[in-house]
């Protein structure tokens, strides 16, 4: 018998970084600059991803190759959807 957990579907980082189309020291270096978060970190403190987090890691990608810096990056995602 299996047993479900929290974290069924979830990515590990490594995973996360291939799916999103970057290298894991890239993912660890957006960690590290805060542009993006893990969905949870499990009981053995493994860092781990859903699908929304890994759209905004392609979207981090794309943004970066696209020229913005990723402090712009992250003020960008910061502060939210426009308000008309």
């Amino acid at each position: 018998m299996t047993q479900k957990n929290d974290y069924d579907g979830m990515l590990r980082l490594q995973d996360a970084a291939d799916a999103a189309g970057v290298t894991v020291a890239q993912l660890q270096y957006y960690l590290s600059m805060q542009v993006v978060e893990p969905t949870a970190i499990s009981d053995g403190q493994q860092r781990l991803f859903d699908r929304t987090a890994v759209k905004r890691i392609r979207m981090v990608r794309l943004l970066n190759a696209g020229g913005y810096s990723l402090r712009d990056i992250r003020e960008i995602f910061m502060a939210g959807p426009s308000r008309r």
